[in-house]
């Protein structure tokens, strides 16, 4: 979560983010001084994250959580305009 909130591309840079941001460190639930997993820690625990679609199940409780069975419903409308004639082609005689 971390990494997609602040634009994290790598794990390496995550890593770094966390040796240096003592606040993101605690919440992520790392103790300040302690060592920091490895980068082949983090990539191993990604991957068994997104094998149990870990993301998605936890998105989906926290939906069910705070809407329930609520419909949520919206419309998207486009204002592009769009290139036409206003009035139709004569007809050829």
């Amino acid at each position: 979560v971390a990494k997609a909130v602040l634009g994290i591309t790598t794990t390496v840079g995550l890593v770094e983010r966390l040796t240096m941001d003592k606040t993101l460190r605690r919440i992520c639930g790392f103790p300040p001084f302690a060592k920091l997993p490895s980068e082949a820690t983090f990539s191993r625990a990604f991957a068994q994250f997104a094998e149990e679609r870990l993301v998605e199940r936890a998105y989906e409780a926290m939906i069910k959580e705070h809407l329930g069975d609520q419909l949520i419903g919206h419309i998207s409308r486009d204002g592009t305009a769009i290139a036409a004639r206003e009035r139709p082609a004569a007809a050829a005689s």
